[in-house]
């Protein structure tokens, strides 16, 4: 079993990668759903109380998810700037015992 105190850098920049595309898969599906939505509610005879509804919903799952996102993208550069200090602390920790004479 592993060590859960090492972090492998490698999967750590997949997981930050795959939190932003799963964002931008996110917004991408809500402005599909928001366009069909729309030509739906309009194609109807009853068309302006229901395009009403219809907009106001999508703009609260719009709001919600730009929140979500700003979050999730937050998170995905607080990984990328973990693995980069963990990277650098560890490239300057191996600097030092070199410097030492660490790997005789």
């Amino acid at each position: 079993m592993g060590d859960e105190t090492t972090m492998d850098p490698a999967a750590a920049r997949a997981a930050a990668r795959a939190m932003t595309e799963s964002a931008d898969r996110a917004e991408s599906a809500l402005s599909g759903l928001s366009n069909r939505a729309f030509d739906a509610a309009h194609a109807g005879r009853d068309h302006g109380a229901r395009a009403v509804r219809i907009d106001a919903r999508l703009r609260e799952l719009a709001d919600g998810l730009a929140s979500w996102n700003r979050v999730t993208r937050s998170a995905a550069d607080a990984v990328g700037t973990a693995v980069a200090s963990a990277e650098a602390a560890d490239s300057s920790g191996a600097a030092s015992l070199r410097a030492a004479g660490g790997d005789r």
